[in-house]
This record gives C-alpha cells, sequence and structure tokens, in this order.
C-alpha cells in the first residue's frame, strides 16, 4: 500500500472505530501473539470459505477479495517483524468491506461471525507506537491522523456512534478449556451445517 492510499484508508477506516463498544463480547483471558496469529489465520480461511459458496457476480466480491489479500501480507509482514500497525489498518479495511454485504441470505451469518473474529484480533492487538508506524509511513500527517483512528479502534468508548451491518449480531465467546479457533470454528461450522447450502464453506 503507498503512502496515499494509506491516508485514504485510513479516513474510511475512521468510522469503524467509532463502533467499538457494540462489536464483541469476548469471555476469557487476553490472547497471546501466537492466538492472534492462529485467529487472523482461521478467519482467512473463512473468508476464503465464504468466497467459495458467494455468487460470482457478487458486486461486493471483488474488494472483499482484495481485502482478504491485503490481510494475508499485513499478517505475513507482522509475523516477520513488521509493524503491528499495517494488521490493523488490513483488519479494519476487511471489516468496512463486509459492511456491502447483505444481512439476509446464506452468507449474512457468517460474515457475522468473521466480523467477531476480526473485531477480537483488533481488541487483543496492541496499539502501535508512533515509531512503529513510521516503518510503514514516513509523511508526519499522515502518520498523525492514522494513529488516532488506529488508537481509538483499539479501545472502548461510551457509546457507538455509528452502526455497521454485521457487527454484533454474533458474540465468539472463549471458554478456558478451547483454543480461540477451535471456539470460532465450533460457532461458524455450526451455521454451515445447519444449511446445506453452505456445506463448501466448511472449516
Amino acid at each position: 500500500m503507498n503512502r496515499r492510499s494509506f491516508l485514504a484508508s485510513s479516513m474510511r477506516v475512521g468510522a469503524v472505530a467509532l463502533t467499538a463498544p457494540t462489536l464483541l463480547s469476548v469471555e476469557g483471558c487476553s490472547m497471546s501473539t501466537q492466538e492472534i496469529e492462529n485467529l487472523i489465520n482461521i478467519a482467512l480461511v473463512s473468508a476464503a470459505a465464504v468466497v467459495a459458496v458467494a455468487d460470482s457476480g457478487a458486486s461486493w466480491l471483488p474488494e472483499f477479495q482484495a481485502a482478504i489479500k491485503g490481510l494475508q501480507t499485513a499478517e505475513a509482514s507482522w509475523v516477520g517483524g513488521g509493524p503491528v500497525a499495517d494488521v490493523i489498518q488490513a483488519l479494519n479495511t476487511l471489516v468496512v468491506v463486509t459492511n456491502d454485504i447483505p444481512l439476509g441470505g446464506n452468507i449474512g451469518p457468517l460474515i457475522d461471525v468473521l466480523v467477531a473474529g476480526l473485531d477480537a484480533v483488533l481488541s487483543a492487538l496492541p496499539i502501535p507506537t508512533v515509531s512503529e508506524m513510521r516503518k510503514s509511513i514516513d509523511e508526519p500527517e499522515i502518520i498523525d491522523a492514522s494513529y488516532k483512528m488506529i488508537s481509538l479502534s483499539m479501545k472502548k468508548v461510551s457509546e457507538a456512534k455509528m452502526k455497521f451491518n454485521h457487527h454484533g449480531r454474533k458474540h465468539l465467546r472463549h471458554y478456558f478449556l478451547h483454543s480461540y479457533v477451535a471456539d470460532y470454528k465450533a460457532q461458524w461450522n455450526g451455521i454451515v451445517k445447519a444449511d446445506p447450502t453452505l456445506a463448501k464453506a466448511a472449516i
């Protein structure tokens, strides 16, 4: 992502920050770095599963696929020592893209779970420092704007100011003896099992 598109995406992502209180209820411990990585990976797998059962002519599909690719790239960079800011940006971009996916139909409930998983990761990731953000971008005005928005997206505020379609419709509940991935998969596959048209979306 170039510097100018980073700023444009950051402006768009700012709206997501205001929805934090209604996104997700995560019961259990905070995540380790490995658990965060694992949950990102299963979210990517499930996002690809959505593509497998989606209407190939759906207007939202190209942007959704591009957002998946962006998250894959950002995660690989982060795992290799890159800045966490890139992962946060990519997660938020994917969340924003899902707002174009209708609530109705067979795919809607799967997107609800996907968004819950993405928000769980956003809740667990550390807020990047300005110095970390400078690894990705070197223009101060862009750093300042993006940092403020990313910081907002990582903390709870008293009331939601906006409502995105799939936020808060599913809640990822974590149980002590389960992994976050196991709990995510159980909820996802429960939806798949209940609808034969989603058989190819099993993860």
